[in-house]
């Protein structure tokens, strides 16, 4: 049984120009203790997506299509959702970590404080126990001494420290599905390490379910268990992790596992491939300007979804086998 099951969703833009498909027709299901990453270049949706799932949309934004949560806590469809329903799923069953984490901490609250008042919305507790709750929760989250956290302003913190400060935020409600996006955005190497081996240690531990958002496939071969790449704001291929790094079926997903083995291994390397313009959906497939197998069908059709063995799903008509 799938934790979170969306089918077709859809998130489009309204403007006095027009309207944008921002999110085009995606659908996925989570089960309890999985792992999924989202892949894909800046402007590809992958936030967009995620923020879907919570209904954090910016105004002049919609959403079609259907979000569906089976937790403990919490059994229905969620896509038009009331405000109620949302503050309680927010934090107690999906919780979310930002982009840009020194933005979603408050720079003039010490981290206790901000961390004091999440657990309030969730639980009622003493101030003993909220003290012990905080410590444990720090923690949890790789801090050797959660007193100096709790004290400090997030300004006066690394920015691996105030990934994990928000990171604890995030899951001071227990939730059963953590959404991160972009965690290793402003870290070094060893701070990414550690947030991945941290992350796969909660979900071993809790079996909570996780999607991450990252452009790095170092991550992914690290941590994820399946994989979803996106184009123009498309799914264009997905599977499991592993075997589709290490044998993509569509050129996209090619170009980004070749330039990650080049990074890897110090080597330069060029696609070849003009900037992404953007076709109107439903005139070919979105990635034909840019595609070194491109054919004349590629501009007339989309392409249509082919599933393969183990689970593979791509959208190309001439995918490598």
């Amino acid at each position: 049984m799938a934790l979170l099951e969306i089918k077709n969703l859809t998130v489009l833009r309204e403007s006095e120009t027009g309207q944008k498909t921002l999110v085009s027709a995606i659908s996925l299901h989570l089960p309890p203790g999985a792992k999924l990453a989202i892949c894909g270049e800046s402007g590809s949706g992958k936030t967009m997506l995620c923020r879907a799932l919570v209904r954090l949309l910016p105004r002049g934004f919609r959403l079609t299509g259907e979000i569906r949560l089976e937790s403990g806590r919490f059994s229905g469809k969620i896509d038009h959702a009331d405000q109620q329903v949302l503050e309680f799923i927010r934090g107690r069953i999906i919780g979310f970590v930002f982009q840009d984490t020194p933005a979603s901490l408050n720079p003039v609250l010490k981290c206790g404080r901000q961390l004091s008042d999440v657990i309030a919305t969730t639980q009622t507790l003493s101030r003993t126990e909220l003290a012990t709750a905080l410590e444990d929760l720090l923690v949890s989250v790789g801090f050797e001494n959660p007193r100096r956290i709790m004290d400090a302003f997030p300004f006066e913190l690394s920015g691996g420290m105030q990934q994990r400060v928000a990171l604890a935020m995030a899951l001071a409600g227990k939730p059963e599905i953590l959404i991160v996006d972009e965690p290793s955005t402003a870290l070094d190497a060893i701070a990414r390490r550690d947030l991945i081996d941290l992350l796969n240690r909660r979900c071993q531990e809790t079996g909570l379910s996780v999607i991450i958002v990252t452009h790095d496939l170092l991550n992914v071969h690290k941590f994820a268990d399946h994989l979803l790449v996106m184009y123009a704001g498309e799914a264009i291929e997905s599977g499991p992790a592993a075997n589709l790094i290490e044998a993509p079926h569509h050129p996209y997903t090619q170009l980004l596992t070749a330039a990650w083995r080049a990074l890897l291994n110090n080597q330069p390397f060029s696609p070849n491939a003009p900037e992404f313009t953007q076709n109107v959906p439903g005139c070919g497939c979105r990635f034909v300007t840019r595609c070194p197998n491109r054919r004349k069908v590629c501009l007339e059709e989309s392409p249509p979804m082919t599933v393969s063995a183990g689970g593979r799903c791509f959208h190309c008509h001439f995918p490598s086998k």
